[in-house]
């Protein structure tokens, strides 16, 4: 595939959505909503919040995938189907769904639209259904709304946003956001960034040094000061198969 700009190859490109910035209250919305963490398995942070868009300025978004390396398209022995089961980070509202773009946007209690890109929805998943924390959304899948493309591997772009009067949708910083243990903190540059929980090593998004491996968990890299890089994320609370 061709890449349209000179990021990572996990990476996402472009979303569909490309609302305006967010206002001063949008970036105050209290982060006390339900019950949140990653979906159960092994998962990598791979990468670190950045942009919904190349025109947007807030730091909307970050990006995980599975602990196995998956490129799009599929291999032809997956049958075009991964088994790859997502979940919601926060309970809520499910938003909207849109099946043939990947996406399934789910409004927690303080209002807050958590975006899922490029999974293929469960089909018992219904508009204005409340789901729980833990919720199995979908599974993974090489999916995409129209003008973008998944460059590299399967995985999951997850996205804030506030719904405007006229509702449209408003990027809101991820920055400094709770997702289980772990606490969200932007980096000096888009795409890179950290995850930070008390009593762990810091998990740095950074896909370039840190390729998943069973092999090789601990550590998985080095990043350009020599410091040891890991961006793994292991979960064995939360029940995907529901």
């Amino acid at each position: 595939m061709k890449e349209r700009q000179k990021i990572p190859s996990y990476f996402l490109a472009l979303s569909l959505l490309t609302g305006s910035c967010a206002s001063a209250e949008a970036s105050k919305v209290p982060d006390n909503g339900d019950r949140s963490d990653f979906p159960k398995g092994l998962w990598r942070y791979t990468g670190g919040p950045h942009p919904e868009s190349k025109n947007q300025l807030i730091l909307s978004a970050i990006d995980i995938a599975p602990e196995v390396i998956i490129n799009c398209p599929l291999p032809e022995s997956m049958k075009g189907e991964s088994n790859i089961g997502f979940s919601a980070f926060r309970g809520g509202t499910v938003h909207s769904i849109e099946p043939g773009n990947g996406i399934t946007r789910v409004k927690d209690k303080d209002g807050v639209i958590w975006e899922y890109l490029h999974i293929k929805p469960r089909t018992n998943l219904k508009v204005r259904m409340q789901i729980e924390f833990g919720r199995g959304l979908g599974t993974l899948a090489c999916l995409f709304p129209p003008g973008g493309e998944i460059i590299g591997g399967l995985h999951v772009h997850v996205s804030l946003f506030l719904e405007g009067k006229d509702g449209k949708l408003i990027p809101i910083p991820i920055d400094k956001r709770k997702i289980g243990k772990w606490t969200v903190y932007k980096g000096e540059t888009e795409y890179n960034g950290t995850l930070m929980a008390p009593g762990e090593p810091v998990r740095i998004a950074d896909a370039r040094v840190c390729i998943p491996s069973r092999q090789n968990l601990v550590p998985c890299g080095r990043n350009e000061k020599g410091e040891i890089i890991r961006n793994d994320i292991p979960n064995p609370f939360v029940d995907i198969a529901r």
